[in-house]
């Protein structure tokens, strides 16, 4: 029977020991904070999850003991960390470092790193992100003097941990955003040869070579391996409130979660034009998503809809009391 590794990816924030978290969760516990302090934000919302094990800081090598022991007993294998590189130094290393690193068990379940190399925004800070979710505070992109700098730190402080997860010898590495890699260190060229680089330092390490990974999201292009990417397509559906043409139509909206993906429509851009009734807007669905990629989106459109339709019949029935429905309008 072939052996499989199961990956968890930890999102290492649930901590107050990083000193510039604070701005973004000031109580100093990381984004425990946001799952505490959640509340009611509409009629239909309810959120009633709270943390079995309670608010615990990952930071600490006896909790992370007993997060690992829980993973190996049900299976999973292999931990992903997201690692942040911002302002010329780390960013939230201290679960790894301080909380993995320092647990005893930590050979019962490997690790290794997903560099997290988008921007930093107000997405975090739950008092702006509504507002200001788009505000960058540090850009993830980094020149080749970052980059070497990131690279012999991972080398030095991870690849040779025992640990480390490796595929044929290979220590494996992911990168989170492929665009602000190729866009830091100055264009696909520059890249490439910044990768075969890092891949020369991995071997002078002493390794037998590097294996390179990039999560799959639709900004990393939809279809990498000829299976990926495709669950999270839908973030090509682009609102538009108007649409006075049937063919080519300029594209000027904003996606609520994803401000550049517009950079991808620019101009006159061929689309899929798609009305949601249930919705009541006209949705432009980017050409340059494949057939399934378009089925993904609508069907994100359609969970839309119905999320929608189920809200508008809550609030009429709260409106009109005991579930009775509106009076049908008049004819003229």
């Amino acid at each position: 029977m072939q052996k499989y590794d199961v990956a968890a990816y930890i999102w290492p924030s649930y901590t107050g020991d990083e000193p510039r978290s604070r701005q973004f969760w000031p109580e100093g516990i990381g984004e425990w904070q946001s799952v505490k302090n959640s509340v009611r934000k509409t009629p239909d919302y309810f959120w009633n999850r709270k943390p079995l094990w309670g608010y615990v800081n990952e930071a600490d090598p006896y909790v992370m003991e007993s997060q690992i022991s829980c993973a190996h007993d049900h299976g999973v294998n292999v931990f992903i960390y997201d690692w942040y590189w911002y302002d010329r130094r780390p960013f939230l290393e201290q679960c790894l470092n301080n909380g993995y690193l320092g647990a005893k068990n930590n050979d019962l379940v490997k690790f290794y790193i997903m560099w997290a190399n988008h921007d930093a925004n107000n997405t975090w800070n739950i008092n702006l992100s509504d507002d200001f979710s788009s505000t960058v505070i540090w850009e993830g992109s980094q020149p080749r003097d970052e980059f070497e700098k990131v690279v012999h730190r991972i080398i030095e402080k991870y690849f040779s941990h025992p640990s480390y997860y490796k595929i044929d010898g290979k220590p494996v590495f992911m990168f989170y955003d492929l665009r602000n890699l190729v866009k830091g260190l100055g264009g696909a060229d520059e890249a490439a040869r910044a990768l075969e680089w890092f891949r020369s330092e991995t071997v002078k390490a002493g390794f037998p070579g590097l294996h390179l990974q990039a999560a799959a999201w639709v900004i990393n292009g939809t279809n990498l391996s000829g299976v990926d990417g495709r669950r999270r397509s839908y973030k090509g559906a682009v609102r538009v409130a108007r649409l006075r043409q049937r063919d080519a139509l300029p594209v000027r909206a904003l996606h609520r979660h994803e401000p550049r993906l517009p950079r991808y429509f620019e101009g006159r851009a061929e689309a899929v034009r798609h009305y949601r009734p249930e919705l009541r807007e006209e949705y432009l669905l980017p050409a340059r998503l494949d057939r399934l990629g378009q089925q993904s989106a609508l069907q994100a459109l359609r969970r839309r809809g119905y999320e929608e339709q189920h809200a508008r019949k809550l609030r009429a029935r709260s409106a009109h009391g005991q579930g009775i429905p509106r009076a049908a309008p008049e004819s003229a």
